[in-house]
């Protein structure tokens, strides 16, 4: 064999040997199970007046916030009503309620209201919205009544998992307010929510 084909073939197989040796090593891997679940959350809702804490505000009766709300506003008068919320969820949230499916109705129309009556209380009576826990309350939104209808309202503060907080709903009726309002109603929903936190 001619020394050149005989260089050739040992540089070839020193190649190969080569090669071959840079891509064999150990390798070992281990297996580990990794679960992913998704967070929840879950608003609960207790009424003014009740120990219990419900997913749907409107089972049961929502009690004594319905039952003082029905019973007829006097001009110059002020109601408090505090709701409050929990997250029993597995994640932040922030809360939020919206007054919805509004109606007004001008009622009787009694003698001193003068016509045409189109129910005015909406528009009359003031809504202050509030948030807060342990007292310390924090302003989130205000006017008529009729103006805050379908604006959903967000709470300043994130409601932390197992975390309580309360919706302080303060409605007025101006001292002012005169016959035009009179035997007039408004009737809505109160919404409440809660949003995941960091979005």
């Amino acid at each position: 064999m001619r020394p050149s084909l005989v260089l050739a073939a040992v540089a070839t197989v020193v190649a190969f040997a080569t090669v071959a040796a840079t891509h064999a090593y150990y390798a070992d891997g281990e297996l580990a199970a990794w679960p992913f679940l998704a967070g929840s959350l879950d608003l609960r809702v207790r009424m003014p007046g009740s120990a219990t804490w419900t997913d749907d505000a409107t089972t049961p009766a929502l009690g004594s916030l319905w039952d003082s709300s029905t019973v007829a506003f006097k001009p110059g008068e002020i109601r408090t009503f505090d709701i409050d919320v929990r997250n029993d969820g597995s994640v932040d949230g922030v809360a939020d309620l919206a007054l919805t499916a509004m109606v007004e109705s001008p009622g009787t129309t009694p003698e001193p209201e003068s016509l045409p009556d189109d129910g005015e209380l909406g528009a009359i009576m003031q809504a202050a919205v509030l948030y807060g826990s342990g007292g310390d309350y924090q302003f989130v939104a205000g006017g008529s009544v009729r103006s805050l209808a379908e604006a959903r309202m967000l709470a300043p503060v994130p409601l932390a998992v197992g975390a309580e907080a309360t919706w302080r709903i303060v409605l007025s009726l101006p001292p002012g307010a005169g016959d035009q309002i009179m035997d007039d109603s408004v009737n809505c929903d109160i919404e409440f929510g809660l949003q995941q936190a960091d979005r």
